[in-house]
């Protein structure tokens, strides 16, 4: 079921999948099924998260930074009486284990924001329209409503498994995709698509290039939840594990955390392990690595658990160790000072208009969608709003401001013309929690070369 969201007029906001970004959350509040969004009176969608003061240092380091927007940006509201700015909005949701409300919440919220503070889309109000899915049925229906949504300008994913079931693209037909999280292999070469970020693909080939290249690593054990998205993970890693010569043993984790004393006993002995839970899988495997005595900075662990709620409960016995990111972060003490601001805005954001949205990757991808389609779209003009002027911008080969993340250019790579950003950070975690990101690591770049 489609519900609209209209934000004018407000003016006070891969577990196997879960494994691709900068570090996620994940309600387990679900009843899982049905399409439905719960919505508040407000007719905002009621949060599911939880809190964000987790004692990581995050609130600390966003209060030392300016949460002011840039000069260049709208301020004040948008004016309603304006033709809207219309998204569509495909996420899945109430799914035991697979459910990632916060990627949906996080786009309503920066919308809002968008529309409150920063003067909407060339002064437009954004309506979202939000489609929430928990089955491969209610996912093709989602797609087939919003590509007959009146008005539409273009649509963004949350994040989706079950769309490798049908022709997602041939249902939207003309309607341009633009930012989210892309899963499978047609996401990556989609003609209709283009993505600010690398997702799976992207994470997983950085993953395993910065074990190999950054860690020296020869022998990796890959601690893996079983599944599709699973499975779809490991293929960017043998690619560049066979052209840096690495051997990968793939150990498979229990799907609903529990303890992990056994898969990370196997795991020892590796020169290094990469962690590919869901967030329920973090902790337990944080522990048996610190119980078993296992080198810290030998264990990359991805994005999942770069989240506030992890690091609060268990981060002290990960210290030393690596957590991947697609993005700078508030807690980044080596990251520019206008991306940290840009992070502390949205972390300012978040806490008006999402206060209990899980802080995490698919929040943090969606907020990076809501402003870089803010930016996009305010240099296109609402009057040129249409698919061929939309890809034409942004296949002009021009770095655009990605925020909270490195410059994106379309395509990132021509092998993935839908892809416009492949640059992974692995931060290492201090002994206050805060992190290190050093370089950035491209490992589409990586595979293209080999």
């Amino acid at each position: 079921m489609m519900t609209r969201r209209s934000w004018g007029g407000l003016s006070a906001v891969l577990l196997t999948l879960g494994l691709i970004a900068a570090g996620c959350g994940s309600s387990d509040d679900s009843d899982g099924g049905g399409s439905d969004t719960t919505t508040t009176a407000s007719g905002s969608p009621a949060s599911t998260g939880t809190p964000t003061d987790t004692g990581t240092g995050e609130d600390e380091v966003a209060d030392a930074t300016t949460t002011a927007a840039p000069d260049d940006a709208n301020t004040g509201a948008a004016d309603e009486s304006l033709d809207p700015v219309v998204i569509g909005l495909l996420n899945q949701e109430n799914v035991p284990g697979l459910s990632f409300p916060e990627a949906r919440e996080s786009v309503e919220a920066i919308a809002e924001y968008i529309n409150a503070e920063r003067g909407g889309i060339d002064g437009h109000p954004v309506v979202i329209e939000s489609c929430v899915n928990a089955s491969a049925e209610e996912t093709q229906s989602c797609a087939q409503e919003l590509a007959s949504t009146e008005g539409i300008h273009a649509i963004t994913l949350g994040v989706n498994i079950f769309t490798s079931g049908f022709d997602m693209y041939g249902t939207f037909g003309d309607i341009p995709v633009v930012g989210g999280t892309p899963l499978f292999p047609g996401d990556f070469e989609a003609p209709t698509a283009r993505y600010f970020y690398g997702g799976s693909l992207s994470v997983f080939s950085a993953m395993a290039d910065f074990v190999a290249n950054d860690l020296g690593a020869k022998s990796v054990a890959i601690l893996q939840q079983d599944g599709p998205a699973g499975a779809a993970a490991l293929a960017p890693i043998e690619q560049v594990f066979a052209l840096t010569g690495t051997e990968m043993e793939v150990i498979i984790l229990p799907t609903e955390g529990g303890d992990a004393t056994a898969p990370v006993t196997e795991a020892q002995g590796a020169d290094a392990i990469m962690m590919l839970g869901s967030k329920d899988t973090c902790g337990p495997v944080i522990q048996a690595v610190d119980l078993l005595g296992i080198p810290k900075d030998t264990v990359v662990h991805t994005g999942t658990c770069n989240d506030d709620e992890v690091i609060g409960a268990v981060g002290d016995l990960a210290v030393g160790s690596y957590f991947h990111t697609t993005g700078y972060q508030v807690r980044a003490t080596d990251a520019p000072e206008d991306k940290r601001a840009e992070s502390a805005e949205r972390e300012a954001a978040f806490d008006q208009f999402a206060p209990d949205i899980a802080r995490g990757a698919f929040a943090n991808v969606g907020a990076q969608t809501m402003f870089n389609i803010e930016g996009l779209f305010e240099e296109i003009g609402f009057e040129n709003l249409d698919a061929e002027t939309i890809f034409a911008t942004m296949d002009d080969g021009t770095p655009r401001p990605s925020w909270g993340a490195p410059d994106y250019t379309c395509p990132a790579l021509p092998e993935y013309p839908a892809v416009c950003g492949a640059d992974n950070f692995f931060p290492q975690l201090q002994e206050d929690l805060s992190v290190t990101l050093g370089e950035p690591v491209n490992g589409l770049a990586t595979i293209a070369a080999g």
